[in-house]
Parts: structure tokens; C-alpha cells; sequence
């Protein structure tokens, strides 16, 4: 019965990994070539960068989409009211993802916690199961590749802060970005 127990532990161990690693790619994004890509959107359609910000959650889009939003919202060409609100939205929003990533991160760890309990129920029987050794190892190695990505994510979010969002607010402050006409009432 233990030694069921071990291999459904170990496998267990495997299979969260896996699912934390394959969320943590799906918003697999080049930083330099998704800001010239973002930067030449906002200098001639804004518009459509707002709606390409919004199929890339997960990444340094996310915030400069709520920025965007939020801009939108104000109606205004005020240069402090737009930066107020850009600003703003863009550190709620860069939060909210760096937070989705430490998630995954403590998944990542209930999985390593499993794996290694498999093999130490193993070990404790003096067996050493090679199965269960790489799944260990490998629970490592996912939850390694999980902390690097976090801290790609986070280094993004606050490189395209300093180099996106002022952007942002240039497009709606030269007027580039067309607001949907005001709500009747």
C-alpha cells in the first residue's frame, strides 16, 4: 500500500507541475519585440493597441491595457489627469499579474511537497526508486524554471513602465487615441 501510495504521490507531484509550467508558458512573450510592437501601435492606432493588450494576459500587456482602459475612461487631455490615472491603473494591474504568478508558484510547491513525500516514503523503507528520484527532479527543475519566469515577468512589468507608459499617455494627450462618443443621459 505504500509503495502505491509513493508512486500516486510522486506522479501527482508531476502532473501540478506540469500544469503550472504549461500556464506559465501560454503567455510566452519577448519583451523587446512585444515593445517595438506596442510602441508603434501606440504612435499610429492606440485604438488597436488597446485591443491587442487585451489577448496577451498574463504579460507586461495586461497593465498597459488597463492603462489604456482607464485612460479612456477619464475623457480627458490633461496631461497630470491622464498620467494620474495611467499610473495608477498600470501598478493595480502589474500587481494583479505578478500575484497570478506567485500563485502558480505556491501550486508549483504543493507539487515539489508531493513528489519528495512520495520518496521519502520510499526511503523510509530503505527502497531508493529511481522512478520517483526523477520525479523529484523534475518537480525541481519546474519549480526553478517557475521562479526564473516570475522574475522575467516582473522585471517587464517595470521595464514597460518606464518605457511603454509614457507612451500612453502621449497618445492621449496629442489626442491619437479616438474615444467612443459620451453615454447619453
Amino acid at each position: 500500500m505504500k509503495e502505491v501510495l509513493s508512486y500516486a504521490l510522486g506522479f501527482i507531484g508531476v502532473g501540478i507541475l506540469v500544469g503550472a509550467v504549461i500556464r506559465a508558458l501560454a503567455a510566452n512573450l519577448n519583451y523587446a519585440s512585444g515593445k517595438l510592437m506596442l510602441i508603434n501601435l501606440l504612435r499610429t492606432n492606440p485604438n488597436r493597441a488597446h485591443d491587442v493588450c487585451k489577448t496577451m494576459s498574463g504579460s507586461f500587456f495586461e497593465p498597459i491595457g488597463e492603462a489604456l482602459g482607464t485612460a479612456a475612461m477619464m475623457r480627458s487631455q490633461d496631461p497630470k489627469v491622464v498620467t494620474g490615472a495611467t499610473v495608477a491603473a498600470y501598478d493595480a494591474a502589474g500587481k494583479a499579474v505578478v500575484q497570478k504568478k506567485k500563485q502558480l508558484l505556491m501550486g508549483a510547491k504543493m507539487g515539489i511537497g508531493a513528489a519528495v513525500g512520495g520518496l521519502m516514503i520510499q526511503a523510509s523503507g530503505g527502497k531508493y526508486p529511481v522512478v520517483l528520484i526523477l520525479c523529484a527532479v523534475a518537480c525541481g527543475a519546474g519549480l526553478v524554471f517557475l521562479m526564473l519566469r516570475q522574475m522575467e515577468i516582473e522585471r517587464t512589468i517595470v521595464l514597460a513602465r518606464r518605457d511603454i507608459l509614457p507612451e500612453v499617455d502621449r497618445a492621449f494627450i496629442d489626442g491619437r487615441y479616438v474615444l467612443p462618443p459620451p453615454p447619453f443621459g
